[in-house]
């Protein structure tokens, strides 16, 4: 946390509370509707992270409406990208924040930047903007499936042939030779942050390790419902264990794993 913590304020992301049991809540933009938490978990024991293709939760996206702008304060700060930025259709410049983790930055172009300013400006939205995050799977099919058991819906999908590879050497990835599969796009009902489910075929996603690594956290009303709707549609779930969090306080903690990475699903006590 003593590296981590100080990393993300350099981003705008701010703390909420204070450190407990070595973890610790930092809050991002602000935005008319939900807007997601980051919650750092101090793990000394923690192995190392994998390409920005291997299976598992492998980059958080930021989306910024002036990149070059951003790019100068992370510069200024310290921070300098893992490949010089680039991009057609919209520009990317990624970042490994002290254990290897890739957060990014992504400005789009015409015509997609128009529909993201008026939302902004509807939403009321201000910096960091928190985006999307990242889902590496070896089996896409699985992974659609049962981000529908979770309650998320389609925002688009992104079928081989359309994803930008001119976007990918911002990560260490090559644009040539390249190849992803499948791309989905997705978000709860209510919620503006959104989930990108990828099977990549070359570089291929496989499993290294790194799919432990992280966690998305859901709230739910009834975490026994939820768990038990997640698998009935085949996927391996984890009895509710009780855990204390910073700031929230005790909460019931139930998972269900999607080709390997671990999705939460919680109620606090304090939800009522």
């Amino acid at each position: 946390l003593e590296a981590s913590v100080p990393w993300y304020e350099k981003w705008g992301l701010v703390r909420v509370g204070k450190a407990e049991g070595g973890m610790q809540f930092l809050q991002a933009g602000k935005h008319a509707k939900w807007t997601p938490r980051v919650l750092l978990l101090e793990d000394a024991d923690m192995g190392e992270r994998g390409g920005s293709f291997e299976a598992g939760m492998t980059r958080l996206c930021v989306y910024t409406a002036d990149i070059a702008r951003d790019i100068k304060k992370l510069s200024a700060a310290g921070l300098e990208p893992i490949a010089p930025p680039a991009g057609s259709a919209g520009k990317i410049s990624a970042y490994r924040d002290p254990d290897g983790f890739v957060v990014y930055l992504i400005m789009f172009h015409m015509p997609i930047a128009p529909i993201l300013w008026c939302m902004r400006m509807y939403f009321r939205v201000s910096d960091p903007q928190l985006f999307h995050w990242t889902i590496n799977v070896t089996k896409i099919e699985t992974a659609l499936h049962a981000f529908d058991a979770f309650g998320f819906v389609k925002v688009y999908d992104a079928p081989p042939q359309q994803p930008q590879y001119d976007m990918l050497p911002p990560f260490g990835i090559p644009e040539k030779g390249s190849v992803i599969k499948h791309i989905r796009m997705c978000k709860l009902k209510d919620d503006s942050f959104c989930a990108v489910l990828m099977e990549w075929t070359a570089p291929r996603t496989v499993h290294r390790g790194a799919e432990k690594l992280n966690s998305m956290t859901i709230a739910v009303d009834d975490v026994a419902s939820a768990l038990a709707k997640v698998s009935a549609a085949g996927l391996p779930t984890e009895e509710p264990v009780r855990r204390r969090y910073p700031v929230l306080g005790d909460a019931l903690v139930g998972a269900a794993l999607v080709d390997g990475s671990r999705v939460e699903l919680c109620r606090f006590d304090r939800m009522g």
